[in-house]
């Protein structure tokens, strides 16, 4: 057996850096140390891809780039060798908050569509989503998320402020979506999957929708479902909810209950449940355990993390290690606990956190200035970087188990047979640790607040 490890520590000095470790049989267990206990021989669910959003603000910034920094930012996420090997990209149905300006693809009261074009995002979202799927080596799943009808088919009449889908619309914004799917297709870029509604139960002060579950799962199988189907796109994975942890469970009674009722649907008619990280607003921590209540009681369901950020952008924080280790510590224990596939929210910003029309501004795990050449790679960006460089797509979560509390860890296994261990220090000391694996025994010391990953390949 076989060990390479990998350790990023919080001064960043060397990202990555290969780790010593030692390994031996194992021989009688001290109570007083720190063990990891891997049993590969309990296989969970497939990892699907780990990846970012690619908005109108991540696109405006990148277009901003000179070609040598474009190229590295490509190759800093997308590149499968030098870079993160991010393998999914979320993107969004016309404009959202992270949008210099609102937008939509039809002009004002145009029920049958006559007026629908992307020649919006020809400009800038566009052309990065096909760099970024030529980096990749065209292994790219990508989906999108919509925030809002356009305004003249909401109850408000207006992107903002919630508002609903008026009945009458449902096959029109399906068509809308439709649409949407076919015109990116043209220009190369092939749509995955599609979550209902980002946010359904938030009204807020820019994109956005209002949906209860009965209303959702009715739009979405009884009109969306059925256009989709009828154009070709069986294969197409629509995805409920798109919101945070706190509700999740009661939308996924709501979504059952209907599907039940409706044995005439296909298997996969709803794929999966989408949510995002910011029940932190009415809650004190992330509700991890939610994720793995939906997995143990509601397996036929995907469980996507389509967003997640920090937010309150503050310059200051640029280099703030306690915001990697938060993405960190959410990556692991959700991949752990039944998350397939993971989705970071924008992928680049500017220097103020945007741009972003309604003054929502967050981090990125790389900020640009472009006037100067200069991309920075926040903590965020190589914490990411344990998980997604080494837990593949089509790779397997499987047991681990910690004997302290000390530290965090995710084991999985890749397609190559290689198994992956991600570990991360909560402490401000350094740990020795041990991973136990078919008797066999790995030993590694990890230093304050670091994440180190280690490669065993048998």
């Amino acid at each position: 057996m076989k060990a390479q490890s990998y350790t990023t520590t919080p001064d960043l000095k060397t990202p990555f850096a290969q780790t010593t470790s030692s390994s031996h049989k194992l021989r009688t267990i001290q109570e007083s140390e720190n063990y990891l206990f891997v049993n590969p021989s309990s296989v969970r669910h497939e990892i699907i891809g780990i990846g970012g959003a690619i908005t109108d603000a991540s696109a405006v910034v990148y277009d901003g780039c000179s070609s040598e920094m474009k190229a590295k930012i490509m190759q800093a996420y997308f590149d499968p060798e030098y870079g993160l090997g991010y393998s999914v990209v979320r993107t969004t149905v016309h404009s959202c908050d992270f949008s210099p300006e609102s937008y939509c693809y039809v002009k004002e009261g145009d029920k049958e569509l006559k007026s629908f074009s992307i020649e919006h995002d020809l400009q800038y979202r566009i052309p990065m989503i096909q760099d970024a799927i030529a980096t990749a080596r065209h292994n790219l799943m990508i989906y999108a998320s919509p925030r809002s009808p356009p305004a003249w088919m909401k109850t408000n009449k207006s992107l903002y402020q919630g508002g609903s889908l008026l009945p009458k619309y449902h096959d029109t914004r399906a068509q809308y979506l439709l649409r949407f799917i076919q015109e990116y297709e043209k220009v190369g870029i092939n749509l995955r999957g599609l979550t209902i509604q980002n946010e359904a139960a938030a009204s807020q002060r820019r994109e956005s929708c209002l949906y209860t579950a009965q209303e959702e799962i009715v739009f979405a199988l009884e009109h969306l479902r059925p256009v989709l189907d009828q154009a070709g796109y069986e294969n197409l994975k629509l995805i409920g909810r798109d919101h945070n942890r706190d509700y999740m469970y009661q939308r996924a009674i709501a979504y059952q209950e209907y599907l039940d009722t409706h044995p005439e649907l296909p298997v996969n008619a709803l794929r999966g449940i989408g949510y995002h990280r910011y029940e932190t607003r009415s809650n004190s921590k992330e509700l991890y355990p939610t994720i793995s209540d939906m997995a143990r009681d509601f397996p036929e369901f995907a469980l996507v993390f389509t967003e997640g950020c920090q937010e309150g952008f503050d310059a200051k924080r640029l280099y703030d290690r306690s915001i990697g280790r938060r993405y960190s510590a959410s990556l692991i224990r959700d991949l752990q606990q039944g998350t397939c596939l993971r989705t970071d929210w924008n992928i680049v910003l500017d220097m103020n956190g945007g741009p972003n029309h309604a003054d929502n501004k967050c981090f990125a795990p790389l900020h640009v200035f472009p006037e100067y050449d200069i991309i920075h790679f926040t903590p965020s960006y190589y914490h990411i970087g344990h998980i997604s460089r080494w837990v593949t797509p089509e790779s397997h979560i499987i047991g681990i188990n910690a004997s302290k509390s000390h530290l965090i860890s995710l084991a999985a296994q890749r397609p190559d047979g290689k198994i992956v261990i991600v570990v991360s220090n909560k402490e401000d000391i350094s740990h020795e640790y041990h991973i136990v694996l078919d008797q066999e025994v790995i030993t590694l010391t990890i230093p304050p607040l670091a994440i180190q990953t280690t490669v065993i390949e048998f």
